[in-house]
């Protein structure tokens, strides 16, 4: 029951985002981006999350909503695995309340419209622990197979998936389940499947002379004493108010628990002993948090806020066994309207922000102030008026020129910032055969030999201290036959 309940708001969630935003988060729009290819590797990330992308288009076409949906599975397939590995680990009741709650955090609710590499991350990473637990439970090699795909996956998700796997393996040595012969063929064969899924990835990296490497390496460039302390303070604060929901249902659970009776509900005790369990907890929530916190004091790497999501996700997992530790025997039933309770509750801010957006805290984002059909649909059409030859390629940068591309009837090709080694899939011969419409931030940026320019405004970036900009657009024809329309 709490599993299906966070599931269908999750996809609440999701399904409003989808109907209200007139835009989506640029990290969604970047799928569309590189889905025009498949590859092992884009120069930003690994490949999984763009090969997901590309299935339903693949299989069923083109649509502007397959973010929204993907975003929605990965969420609820990562409730799944996150309830079923407390209930592993603390039982029936405990898992229940790890179900319920994860879906109060921000990220499973107002950003459940988010797809990205994050996305599918957190995914995998929940199902790498719990195909670990259940290889430990069956001793059976077959659930080290499983760990071990999972684990590939989950690398070629992100490559901050060292972080959790590490965790797994510390949880292992913590519980002194590595001393154990059995435990320790099983991790070594867990380790060969892992790393046979991401070779393929590996050889890319080789012959595309690590372009993934240096963006994750950009996020290492030093920072200075004081600007390592504001930025650990600033991103624990962006966990602590992802979490907010969480806790005020905690609060109000507690309360809740201290007023009523017993409920005829009997918890499953935990299959295994307090010490494994809590080798698990150290793995999987203190050892992330150590280290991310370490990265940046001692390494002066630029904390990301995105990375906090799967830094903290398991986080709900300690919480529901220190519940279930309060009132063994809650009625749960309470507990799963209590949480619809607060949910309502998020679902009216966000409805505040819809109604007026000018004084709330979507104010300045693009997923909800760019107006996405109308600038595609503007900036096509200057395309049309010259040639009836179809719109192929769309040059510009990532967030603009993937608006024009996903918002209009034809989907062309991203060359995403005019550069071929991000879109490597595009070439300058391409370009020249079958045209291109041109889009800039400033006007000296757009070719000089374009048969038509210029510019409409639109809403600024939300750093940017100006509210709008000029989008300068520009169109080359194509060189092969067309009807020109003139």
């Amino acid at each position: 029951m709490p599993f299906w309940v966070t599931a269908l708001t999750i996809t609440g969630w999701s399904a409003v985002a989808a109907w209200v935003n007139p835009a989506q988060f640029a990290d969604s729009l970047e799928q569309f981006t590189w889905s025009h290819s498949i590859e092992f590797g884009y120069w930003k990330h690994p490949p999984l999350a763009t090969w997901l992308m590309a299935i339903p288009i693949q299989l069923f076409g083109f649509s502007v909503y397959w973010t929204y949906a993907l975003a929605a599975m990965c969420f609820i397939g990562t409730v799944f695995f996150t309830w079923r590995i407390t209930l592993r680990l603390f039982g029936q009741q405990a898992g229940m309340f790890a179900a319920l709650l994860i879906g109060l955090n921000i990220g499973f609710s107002w950003r459940a419209q988010l797809y990205n590499h994050n996305t599918v991350l957190l995914l995998f990473s929940a199902a790498t622990v719990w195909a670990t637990l259940l290889a430990l439970d069956s001793e059976n090699k077959r659930g080290w197979v499983l760990a071990g795909a999972f684990a590939g996956l989950a690398m070629l998700s992100k490559y901050q998936a060292l972080i959790p796997l590490t965790g797994i393996l510390i949880a292992l040595y913590m519980g002194g389940r590595l001393r154990q012969a059995s435990v320790k063929h099983g991790a070594m064969v867990a380790l060969a499947v892992a790393f046979l899924v991401f070779l393929p990835h590996l050889i890319w990296l080789r012959t595309s002379n690590g372009s993934t490497i240096d963006n994750a390496l950009y996020a290492a460039e030093g920072l200075g004493l004081l600007q390592r302390l504001f930025k650990l303070v600033g991103f624990w604060l962006i966990q602590i108010r992802f979490y907010v929901p969480v806790l005020i249902a905690v609060a109000l659970l507690v309360l809740l628990g201290k007023t009523t009776e017993a409920a005829n509900f009997t918890e499953d005790k935990p299959v295994h002993s307090t010490a494994h369990n809590r080798a698990w907890l150290y793995g999987l929530i203190l050892w992330p948090a150590f280290f991310v916190s370490m990265a940046v004091l001692l390494g002066g790497v630029r904390l990301e806020a995105q990375w906090g999501l799967q830094t903290s996700q398991f986080l709900v997992v300690l919480i529901a066994w220190q519940l279930v530790k309060v009132f063994p025997r809650m009625a749960m039933m309470r507990a799963v309207w209590l949480v619809l309770l607060v949910q309502v509750v998020l679902a009216g801010f966000f409805a505040w922000s819809i109604f007026q957006p000018q004084q709330s805290i979507w104010h300045g984002m693009r997923s909800r102030n760019f107006p996405a059909v109308d600038v595609s649909k503007e900036i096509t059409s200057k395309w049309h008026e010259l040639t009836s030859c179809p719109l192929k390629y769309v040059v510009g940068p990532s967030f603009e020129a993937t608006i024009v591309s996903a918002y209009s009837s034809s989907n062309p090709t991203i060359l995403e910032d005019g550069d071929f080694k991000k879109s490597p899939w595009v070439s300058n011969e391409k370009l020249k055969a079958y045209g291109a419409l041109y889009l800039a931030d400033d006007e000296t940026k757009l070719p000089s030999n374009l048969s038509s320019t210029g510019f409409m405004v639109v809403p600024a970036r939300v750093n940017d201290l100006q509210p709008v900009k000029q989008l300068f657009w520009g169109i080359a024809l194509p060189l092969s036959k067309c009807n020109l329309q003139h």
